[in-house]
């Protein structure tokens, strides 16, 4: 799980779940790209949210959809940091790091 305020959390799952509570409901994203387990999510804002799972999969919210990014890796990642819009961190099993820039 993770959120910038009271008002922009979001969480995500197996088969491929994200919810998004915006201050009042929680809502199931319809139009998530997988099926695949997510094992964590991290972000910026709400038009910059990360999340990563099975299979080196990770995934961008541009703030309108969501979208899948090419890894170098098919190990299952576990959770997603950064310290700046464009820098992410991923982490998973047998010890992979993955760093991205935009």
């Amino acid at each position: 799980m993770w959120g910038n305020g009271t008002s922009e959390l979001w969480a995500v799952g197996d088969s491929g779940a994200i919810v998004h509570y915006n201050g009042s409901a929680w809502s199931l994203i319809p139009n998530s790209p997988t099926t695949a387990t997510l094992h964590g999510v991290w972000g910026t804002a709400a038009n910059d949210v990360w999340a990563v799972g099975d299979s080196g999969l990770i995934l961008h919210f541009d703030g309108s959809e969501w979208s899948k990014s090419v890894t170098p890796t098919t190990r299952t990642l576990r959770s997603a940091w950064g310290s700046l819009s464009g820098e992410v961190w991923a982490v998973g099993d047998s010890g992979t790091v993955l760093r991205f820039t935009r």
